[in-house]
């Protein structure tokens, strides 16, 4: 079915203790259930390695457009 959305799946992973914390701290402070959160942060992920591989940056800007941080994955996490 064309425009459909697919559906989603159970995945199972174990994160450390630390990357556990983290998950929680940030799904609280933004309002997002951890699987929300996690989905976000893959899709950024997807968008920054996609940049990369076109020699493009993605970056963190002020509200008037100053370049404040880029977002960068490193090649050793590829």
């Amino acid at each position: 079915m064309p425009g459909a959305a697919a559906s989603p799946i159970g995945l199972s992973f174990t994160l450390d203790q630390e990357a556990t914390k983290e998950v929680q701290r940030i799904s609280k402070d933004a309002g997002l259930s951890p699987d929300k959160l996690i989905g976000m942060a893959l899709r950024l992920v997807v968008i920054t390695l996609e940049a990369q591989q076109k020699n493009r940056k993605v970056l963190v800007t002020s509200d008037s457009g100053y370049p404040i941080k880029e977002i960068v994955i490193p090649q050793e996490a590829r």
